[in-house]
């Protein structure tokens, strides 16, 4: 049978971290250049190396991991209302990752940023107002921050919203919907929305039957690190479809 992905989860928050250069490629260098960063950091100028170093902390890289640490250089940072170091805060927060999880204290920080227009945070928030996950339940509001990070280029979102739509979380099934969704989120890379548009190009749901349509966003979504795409492709090959069968990268 083939797999359809189901709702992707909150940003991760080593994804998240990984929007902060820190300024470093390599355990050499980041460790050569973790003693400039700390005295930036406490000079305060700017949050910038505070940030980098918290991303170094976060990584590994060159010093000795510490999520604690990071964390409170995140937080550190906010409170100086910096919106980089708010995000990664409710991030670990939301992750309990640094600390224990305190979902509560992760939407109260993804709001102003949403209200600022922050994407991620609004996709985030979106998903705790889904689920009733530190705050209130509110599915109509939920929808229209997907709708809103999605259409902004937030392709988790689009692919979120999708599977609202396409469950009838909503109120009603809207497969037509949540097929646009899949493609706007797979044009953006989300690699779960490439997953889900195969399997509708597969069964016929929302589409019409294509193997080699399929196949070729399988192939994108196992591309893009989906395991469901790369299992769903080898089961086209199974089922008979030889273009399937050729290797792939993941």
């Amino acid at each position: 049978m083939l797999a359809r992905v189901l709702m992707v989860s909150v940003v991760l928050p080593l994804s998240a971290v990984a929007q902060v250069d820190p300024g470093c490629g390599s355990d050499t260098d980041c460790q050569a250049l973790a003693p400039k960063l700390e005295k930036q950091c406490k000079a305060r100028k700017t949050e910038k190396p505070c940030l980098q170093l918290a991303a170094v902390l976060i990584q590994g890289k060159g010093l000795k991991r510490d999520l604690k640490r990071a964390l409170g250089l995140f937080t550190a940072a906010c409170e100086r209302k910096d919106a980089t170091g708010c995000y990664q805060q409710a991030a670990m927060l939301d992750e309990g990752v640094g600390a224990p999880k305190d979902s509560a204290r992760a939407v109260a920080l993804y709001e102003p940023l949403c209200a600022k227009k922050v994407l991620a945070a609004c996709e985030d928030l979106a998903n705790h107002l889904a689920e009733g996950d530190g705050v209130t339940r509110d599915l109509r509001r939920a929808e229209t921050l997907h709708q809103q990070a999605c259409d902004g280029g937030e392709g988790r979102a689009c692919t979120n919203l999708a599977t609202l739509c396409a469950e009838g979380t909503l109120g009603k099934r809207e497969l037509k919907r949540a097929l646009e969704l899949d493609t706007r989120g797979c044009e953006l890379d989300s690699a779960p929305s490439c997953n889900s548009l195969g399997f509708a190009f597969v069964t016929g749901r929302g589409a019409p039957k294509d193997q080699a349509k399929a196949e070729e966003l399988f192939k994108k979504s196992c591309a893009l690190g989906s395991d469901d795409g790369c299992t769903n492709r080898k089961r086209l090959c199974g089922d008979g479809f030889k273009p399937a069968c050729a290797p792939a990268s993941k």
